[in-house]
């Protein structure tokens, strides 16, 4: 699933929750703003919510 996301939120998500690096950490890497790293945190973490709720959704029919 994280791998359908685009990749600079793809980069993002995996650098904060598998590498464990700070907003700072990771604009500072990417050469983006700590406000545009939370943005793609927070549009990954919601695709992730919806995927998961669809697959479950589509489990339980």
């Amino acid at each position: 699933m994280i791998e359908k996301m685009p990749e600079q939120r793809k980069q993002v998500y995996q650098l904060s929750r598998e590498h464990g690096q700070s907003h700072k950490e990771i604009a500072a890497q990417l050469s983006l703003s700590p406000a545009t790293v939370r943005n793609h945190l927070n549009l990954a973490l919601q695709y992730i919510r919806r995927e998961i709720l669809t697959h479950y959704d589509m489990e339980s029919k």
